[in-house]
C-alpha cells in the first residue's frame, strides 16, 4: 500500500475513517457490529489513543481520536481489521479486498472543529436515514457522550475538557451547523 500522506503524531487529533469497496458491506447484521466492538475491546484499542467520537456504519466507519502512540495505533488498526474481516469473510464466504486503501486520516489542527466533528460523526446515521433519532443508533459512542450508557470507548475526561458536559453536548447536537466548517475533515 502507498505510504501515508499525513504523518501520525502523538498528542494530535485525527479523524480516522474508511469506506469499503462498492460491492462489499462492513457490517451485515447486528452481530457484526457487536463482534467488531468486542475485538476493539479485546485488543485494548484505547491504549493507543483517546476516543472522542466513533460511529460504525454499514459500509464505513469514523473515529475521532487523540493519539497516544502513533505506531501502536497503526498496529492496533491493522490487528482490529485483520481479526474482524477474517471472521466476516468466513461467515459471509466473501473474498477479495474490503478496502481500496489503508485507513484515511485527517489531522484536526483547530480545536474548535473537534466539537463540530463529534456532531458530524454522531449525526451520520441520521443523515443516512438509518434511524429517526440519534439516540437510536447503538453503534456509536453518542450514548456515552450524553451519559446514557456506560461504555469503555470514550475518554470522558478529554470529552468534558473539549466538548463539555453530557447536557451541554445534547444541546449542541440539537443545533444545526454549517457543514462547510468541517468540510476539510469529512469523509470523501
Amino acid at each position: 500500500m502507498p505510504k501515508r500522506v499525513i504523518s501520525l503524531i502523538e498528542g494530535n487529533f485525527y479523524h480516522i475513517y474508511n469506506r469499503v469497496e462498492p460491492d462489499k458491506m462492513l457490517f451485515y447484521k447486528e452481530k457484526d457490529y457487536l463482534n467488531f466492538l468486542e475485538i476493539l475491546n479485546e485488543i485494548e484499542f484505547t491504549k493507543s489513543c483517546s476516543i472522542l467520537a466513533y460511529t460504525l456504519m454499514p459500509n464505513h466507519y469514523h473515529f475521532l481520536v487523540k493519539l497516544n502512540s502513533p505506531d501502536l495505533f497503526s498496529k492496533k488498526m491493522s490487528l482490529l481489521f485483520t481479526k474482524y474481516l477474517n471472521k466476516l469473510r468466513l461467515r459471509e464466504n466473501t473474498q477479495g479486498r474490503f478496502f481500496k486503501n489503508r485507513f484515511k486520516t485527517r489531522w484536526i489542527g483547530k480545536l474548535d472543529y473537534l466539537v463540530w466533528l463529534c456532531c458530524y460523526i454522531h449525526k451520520n446515521p441520521l443523515k443516512a436515514r438509518l434511524v429517526e433519532r440519534i439516540e437510536d443508533w447503538k453503534y456509536s459512542n453518542y450514548l456515552e457522550c450524553i451519559g446514557k450508557r456506560n461504555g469503555k470507548l470514550l475518554d470522558r475526561k478529554l470529552f468534558k475538557e473539549i466538548v463539555g458536559t453530557p447536557e451541554e453536548y445534547q444541546e449542541i447536537i440539537k443545533q444545526s451547523f454549517d457543514e462547510k466548517l468541517i468540510e476539510p475533515y469529512k469523509i470523501d
